[in-house]
Order: C-alpha cells, then sequence, then structure tokens
C-alpha cells in the first residue's frame, strides 16, 4: 500500500502535535504530485486519525536553478503561495527533510521560527514534534532547549 514507508513513530508524533496544536495538515511534499501518492499518504494519516486538509500548489522550478537551491527555494515558494491564499492561517510550521532555510532569499523559511528540519534517516519524532508545538502555540522555547530537542530528534538511535 502506498504510504506505508511513513514511519509509525512519525505519524504518532504528527498525531500528538495535531492533538496538541489543534494544527490543521497540508501536504507540501512531492508526494501531492501524485494522485496515487497523495492518496496513500492522505490514508496511511488517516489510519492514525489525521486529517489532510489540503495541499500546497505546484509551482515549477525557475529555469537556471541549480537542482536543490532551486527545489528548496521552490517548496518555500509553494508555501508562502498557499499562506497567501488563506490569509485566515496566523501559525504555521514546516516540517521537512529538505533544509527549507534559503540564505538570501525573503522566500526563506527559519529553523524554530516556522520549520522544523527533520533528518531523512530519523524523520519526525515526539523531540521534533515539541518543537512544532511549541511554534504553533507560541509557548516561548530557550534556545538550549530547542538546540536539546533538535539534536535528540535528528540523532540516529
Amino acid at each position: 500500500q502506498v504510504g506505508m514507508d511513513f514511519w509509525p513513530k512519525s505519524c504518532q508524533a504528527l498525531k500528538w502535535l495535531v492533538s496538541q496544536s489543534r494544527a490543521k495538515v497540508v501536504l507540501s511534499s512531492d508526494w501531492r504530485k501524485s494522485g496515487i501518492l497523495r492518496t496513500g499518504a492522505g490514508a496511511t494519516l488517516k489510519d492514525y486519525g489525521v486529517k489532510l486538509v489540503g495541499e500546497t500548489p505546484i509551482i515549477e522550478a525557475p529555469k537556471g536553478a541549480t537542482s536543490l537551491l532551486g527545489a528548496r527555494e521552490t517548496r518555500c515558494r509553494e508555501i508562502r503561495k498557499f499562506l497567501r491564499e488563506h490569509p485566515s492561517i496566523v501559525a504555521f510550521v514546516a516540517i521537512d527533510d529538505m533544509d527549507l532555510h534559503v540564505p538570501g532569499s525573503e522566500l526563506t523559511l527559519h529553523q524554530g521560527v516556522n520549520f522544523v528540519k527533520t533528518a531523512p534517516t530519523v524523520g519526525f519524532n515526539m523531540h521534533l514534534a515539541q518543537i512544532a508545538a511549541a511554534i504553533l502555540t507560541g509557548r516561548p522555547i530557550t534556545e538550549a532547549e530547542f538546540e536539546a530537542l533538535q539534536a535528540a530528534g535528528t540523532a540516529k538511535h
């Protein structure tokens, strides 16, 4: 079944985040670009009680952009466009294993402010969910607490 490669601990952490913050989940990954992948992702998350409420628009990378930088900036552009189209959103956090902090770009997302970076080999987990919950609920988080949670959340166990 498509979507089965979503790690259970990641789905459980996302479920916890939604319950703590009343967040809505919008798909911004490449999974949204294929109907079968999007449906599989939605079905897997639904099994954990997490509902996808939408997806970011698909924008083609600018011509001449290097692949990684182009992909990073394009993902930020797609998220920013979604936010402009939904002005009632007052807080958001992007969770991604791609570094969405693009220095020099007005579209960049900032780690610990509106972005939580996961490690591709570890995924989203309860340490990172605590950072995301603090961002969404406006709970202050110290730099030391952020660094400890980020380190624990991206360390391979």
